[in-house]
């Protein structure tokens, strides 16, 4: 297992250095949080390397939900030891390795220099955090309880992350089947039929329905694979295109939260995520035509959304 050089701060604010293992950079930043300290620099110790998710995160360009929980959590324990948040945004960026997250940790300490609010620097990186995050960071900055709010945002965080991972694990099954049920009528359809054409033109047997299902498939496939296939890419980006618009995505989730057993399914989750988020924000000082705003952009389903938008109009 992967070493790693450490320097940390305590919760009484002491500095401590030391090395431990784990399986990745991100595993190591994670169990010092967790031992309630901030990670100020890790580093691999010489001769050991650390590998995992995070280099492909960073060929990407992407900032994972985990490197998002894990700064959460560290701004939250700086604040509640009063470092000035100048040198919090400083000390995560060094010690952040994620050049995205990088990079905004050093274009929010500079437009907090020249005077710009917490909430409205974390707006201004919409890649990194959503609506959720910055309404709540805003609830935090007005209300003077930065810390809390950040404890039930790393709490919202983790609980999010937690079920994504559980739904596309259960997923996985499903979705092997399908491509293995997909793959083996190609082949049937490519390989297999065409054995059999011959014989069963000279037989002049009558086929059933199957059968002759399947031969139209490959004569089609066969004389105008090229139409078809140009076919199926136009209809796979035309519809991607389509469910990108408002009135695209609100079809689609409405047809699937009318799907059984899977509808029933995302309408719970759904509104299991509106009502804990909602008692959050309010709990949070946030008003109510503000939190049904910030829930609308991160409910995850336009159908369910424009309900909440049409409420909050009628209360409005």
């Amino acid at each position: 297992m992967p070493k790693f050089n450490f320097t940390a701060i305590t919760a009484n604010g002491k500095t401590i250095e030391g090395i431990m293992e784990a399986d990745s950079l991100a595993a190591a930043q994670g169990q010092i949080a967790r031992q309630g300290q901030i990670p100020t620099r890790v580093t691999p110790v010489k001769g050991t390397s650390s590998s995992g998710s995070s280099g492909l995160a960073n060929f990407l360009g992407k900032v994972k939900m985990a490197e998002t929980i894990l700064f959460t959590k560290q701004l939250r324990t700086m604040l509640r030891t009063g470092i000035p948040i100048m040198q919090i945004l400083s000390i995560l960026k060094e010690q952040s390795q994620n050049p995205v997250l990088k990079k905004a940790m050093s274009q929010m300490e500079q437009e907090i220099q020249e005077g710009a609010t917490m909430t409205s620097v974390f707006r201004r990186q919409p890649h990194i955090f959503s609506k959720l995050y910055c309404g709540l960071v805003n609830a935090g900055e007005v209300s003077g309880t930065m810390p809390e709010v950040l404890d039930r945002l790393a709490y919202i965080l983790e609980h999010e992350f937690k079920v994504k991972r559980d739904i596309k694990s259960a997923l996985a099954y499903p979705k092997m089947v399908l491509i293995t049920l997909f793959g083996a009528f190609f082949f049937l359809l490519t390989f297999v039929i065409p054995k059999f054409v011959t014989v069963f033109e000279k037989a002049k047997i009558a086929l059933p329905l199957p059968t002759k299902l399947c031969l139209i498939m490959y004569n089609g496939l066969q004389s105008y694979w090229p139409m078809i296939l140009g076919a199926v890419i136009t209809v796979i980006v035309s519809l991607r295109l389509f469910f990108k618009t408002e009135q695209g995505a609100i079809l689609r989730d409405f047809i699937l939260i009318r799907f059984p057993i899977v509808g029933p399914l995302f309408v719970k989750s759904a509104m299991s995520r509106f009502s804990s988020i909602l008692a959050i924000l309010l709990s949070s000082g946030v008003s109510v035509l503000s939190s049904f705003e910030i829930l609308s952009a991160t409910i995850g389903n336009a159908a369910i959304a424009r309900e909440f938008d049409s409420l909050a109009t009628k209360m409005s």
